[in-house]
């Protein structure tokens, strides 16, 4: 039997919380719920799921942890890595789509500002180029593809411009920015 969310269980804000001891069985059953297509996507391959999740409190990085109704639903990470820091998102399969990574990405970046970083990256898969525009709500994007994958370094913004959360989008410049850069990414990827 297949779960639908319906219209009135659709997410604009979520709760959101940094990852405690205690939300790891939580944290671990939702990626258990999630299909392997979309671990892939977060990964860019498979790994062993209860190793990386138990390194989640061990590690050097915070892990922003999105509730529904008492239920995990979905988590970002923010980890120093070699190009920078990291930005990574997995929303279980069934609450994509409907604001979960959005806030949890406007969560991880609050994270980063208050740490006074100014530089984010995050690998991004082809099929999930819609994330772009996500990311460039906060800042200017340097986006390359490289085998079906972008490379992309976020450069925070102090002043953001505000967001309008009764669509998801973001107001003004910003997110006219990000439409532009999808744009060129677009015929980047059409030319090539």
């Amino acid at each position: 039997m297949t779960d639908v969310i319906t219209k009135s269980q659709r997410l604009v804000h979520p709760s959101l919380h940094t990852l405690e001891a205690q939300d790891l069985l939580a944290v671990g059953a939702m990626a258990a719920r999630c299909s392997r297509e979309t671990i892939y996507h977060r990964f860019h391959g498979f790994i062993d799921l209860p190793t990386y999740l138990a390194s989640l409190l061990t590690t050097d990085q915070t892990t922003i942890v999105a509730w529904s109704q008492g239920c995990c639903v979905g988590f970002a990470s923010l980890a120093g890595g070699p190009q920078g820091h990291e930005v990574a998102v997995l929303v279980e399969d069934r609450w994509q789509r409907h604001g979960v990574g959005s806030a949890l990405i406007e969560g991880v970046v609050e994270v980063a500002r208050q740490r006074h970083l100014s530089l984010l990256h995050a690998d991004v898969l082809h099929e999930d180029a819609f994330s772009l525009r996500i990311l460039g709500r906060y800042g200017r994007l340097e986006v390359a593809l490289d085998y079906g994958c972008y490379s992309v370094v976020v450069h925070l913004e102090e002043n953001p411009a505000p967001t309008d959360h009764s669509d998801g989008r973001a107001n003004g410049a910003i997110n006219g920015r990000a439409s532009g850069a999808m744009a060129e990414l677009s015929s980047h990827v059409w030319s090539n």
